[in-house]
């Protein structure tokens, strides 16, 4: 008894993308069907955009005092980006080379304050170009922020009756994938409505200082779009699809095998509809038996066919050797009569396919 593959008919035809691990899987591999939750994931991938741009500039003649935050960092209106003095609180800070700038400001903050280079609010720093100890003038560029940071991320046509605003989204940086964090979706909008094309979409997911990436940057990630519970999966590229119909490669025990059918032994029940598979269309082979197997049986209607007669050679047409037989061996067998009625009996001793050399006189 043997095992094979057979395609059996699905009960329901593969929708959306499923949590396996199968991007690396072979062309051909052997899997089992599990049963618990699924997850429907939808994969998606985008970049970082920085929105609410704000240009932070000297509002005065001074000079750089500190610059306490790098780019793509988080900062507010308590925690600013640096610090500019004026040009006299500078010029004091020069002259009194001896004595702490902390000292000098703590004296003469209330007369030459400091100002902070902060945002509004809360912001992420996209670029600082401000550098300690530099005197600037009014008006120069010191630090960019973006008072608001989103994901912007794309969703593939046939994915979109997936996505739903407030669904969870994994993502992660495309160069950093073991650091990954989840948002919700904000806003998903669809590429076309109203018309009969199968669209992509385009969601958002704001990002806070507990959740988010540097800007700019490229992203992928998955969206859990259903979770369903005490339910039987397979991998989604297992499903083999014909004319709107679901098959899945099954395991099967088979029995007689001939070229042009296969007796299944067990794994499957009368009534069951498969797919045949064109080798060529596929990296499976079609499931062919030992020679030895068709030797022993040939089925036609359920009935065994005759082994079919060996050709003959020109060795088998050719006559038997002449060979002498003893008079001695004839005298046993001669015709004789049990008693009076009964029938003669001549037995059939002459050896097939030889001459018969007997005499006439040896059949008195």
């Amino acid at each position: 008894m043997r095992a094979a593959l057979l395609l059996s008919l699905a009960l329901a035809a593969p929708t959306g993308a499923q949590d396996t691990a199968v991007s690396s899987a072979p062309a051909s591999a052997v899997g089992k069907v599990r049963r618990g939750t699924m997850k429907f994931l939808v994969h998606v991938q985008g970049t970082v955009r920085p929105e609410q741009v704000y240009r932070l500039k000297s509002t005065i003649d001074g000079r750089i005092e500190s610059v306490d935050k790098k780019p793509n960092t988080w900062a507010d209106e308590r925690d600013p980006i640096g610090t500019l003095l004026t040009k006299e609180m500078a010029a004091m800070a020069d002259s009194n080379a001896t004595t702490p700038s902390a000292v000098l400001e703590e004296r003469w903050q209330r007369v030459f304050q400091p100002i902070d280079i902060a945002c509004p609010g809360r912001c992420f720093v996209v670029k600082v170009y401000a550098q300690p100890g530099t005197q600037v003038k009014a008006g120069t560029l010191l630090a960019e922020a973006a008072g608001k940071l989103r994901l912007v991320g794309r969703v593939k046509p046939g994915d979109t009756q997936w996505v739903r605003e407030g669904q969870t989204v994994r993502f992660w940086s495309k160069k950093d994938p073991t650091r990954r964090q989840t948002a919700k979706v904000e806003r998903f909008v669809r590429d076309v409505q109203g018309q009969r094309i199968i669209p992509g979409g385009t969601f958002t997911v704001l990002l806070t200082p507990e959740a988010w990436l540097d800007a700019n940057t490229e992203w992928e990630g998955v969206i859990e779009a259903e979770v369903k519970k005490d339910v039987l999966s397979v991998p989604t590229q297992a499903i083999l699809v014909l004319d709107g119909e679901a098959f899945l490669p099954i395991r099967v025990s088979t029995g007689v095998s001939t070229y042009d059918e296969t007796e299944i032994v067990a794994g499957i029940g009368e009534g069951v509809r498969f797919l045949t598979v064109d080798p060529a269309a596929t990296d499976l082979q079609r499931h062919i038996p030992p020679p030895e197997t068709l030797e022993r049986f040939e089925l036609e209607e359920g009935r065994k066919k005759r082994r079919p007669e060996r050709e003959r050679d020109d060795a088998d047409l050719r006559p038997a050797p002449r060979t002498s037989i003893a008079p001695e061996r004839w005298e046993i067998n001669r015709r004789s009569k049990r008693k009076a009625g009964a029938i003669d009996v001549f037995p059939d001793d002459r050896p097939r396919g030889e001459r018969d050399d007997r005499y006439p006189s040896d059949f008195r």
